[in-house]
């Protein structure tokens, strides 16, 4: 709980946000988790900016098929080169699940963030 926003903090900024894109993460029939993700239409880079799974879901492999699927979603979008997400320095376990995806850490931001980057490899249908 000290690590990110409230789902309904996510959502009430959802309303307002043209390019935020809430996702509910979903196990058969449970929801475990949420996240959210910043898609501009005039940049190349999506953002990462709330991700959780359930205390009590964590550790089965949710965050992980989590992450690889909206990853997917953002590169399908077309015109995103890379994707950034941050996260408390302290989060071992974000950490370890961004490094196993492929984000490089890059440093830290304004708010004592740490900022974290995956690079899309380029397309090769574009004409």
């Amino acid at each position: 709980m000290d690590f990110v926003a409230s789902n309904a903090e996510s959502l009430e900024e959802a309303e307002t946000d043209e390019d935020a894109r809430p996702r509910v993460v979903v196990a058969g029939t449970c929801v475990v988790g949420f996240l959210m993700y910043d898609a501009p239409r005039d940049d190349d880079e999506a953002r990462i900016y709330r991700f959780m799974i359930d205390r009590a879901s964590q550790g089965r492999g949710y965050g992980k098929a989590a992450l690889r699927e909206v990853l997917d979603e953002i590169q399908g979008l077309g015109h995103f080169s890379h994707v950034s997400i941050c996260y408390e320095p302290d989060n071992d376990a974000a950490r370890d699940l961004y490094r196993s995806a492929g984000f490089v850490e890059e440093g830290l931001d304004e708010d004592g963030e740490m900022i974290a980057d995956i690079a899309f490899a380029a397309r090769t249908d574009d004409p």
